[in-house]
């Protein structure tokens, strides 16, 4: 059967699945033309890695007076949370489903996933600070 001709919720799942992959390609797109459009006379080849480091790291998204600057680290950084957080919502979105359905099995299963899911962030986020 074809997921697109499935039931409600795996038609909403293929959409959130693809918002966010389409998504995170944009974020991601406009995020590397930022970044060649601040640097395009930069010989990247030629620099030492330090100073690549010191280029990349060099923006971050902050608050210059009323206007937002974002950096193109920032549209990029957005871009790959959104593409780690689809699979979360496509998880959260089946255990709903389970529960709705009360499909006690499965609903555990999906629970346990997106513990692990969530869990793994989690831990993945404090141990890069």
């Amino acid at each position: 059967m074809n997921v697109s001709q499935g039931s409600s919720p795996n038609r909403l799942i293929l959409t959130i699945l693809r918002l966010g992959v389409v998504g995170s390609f944009v974020l991601l797109v406009l995020g590397l033309f930022l970044f060649i459009k601040d640097n395009w006379s930069l010989n990247i080849l030629g620099m030492d890695a330090g100073s690549l480091i010191r280029l990349l790291d060099a923006g971050e998204m902050g608050l210059d007076g009323s206007s937002v600057n974002v950096s193109a680290n920032a549209w990029m950084n957005a871009g790959l949370w959104l593409l780690i957080f689809t699979p979360l919502v496509r998880v959260f979105l089946s255990c709903i489903h389970f529960a709705k359905t009360r499909d006690r099995f499965y609903f555990r299963i999906t629970l346990l996933v997106l513990g692990l899911l969530v869990a793994s962030i989690f831990l993945g986020v404090v141990e890069s600070h």
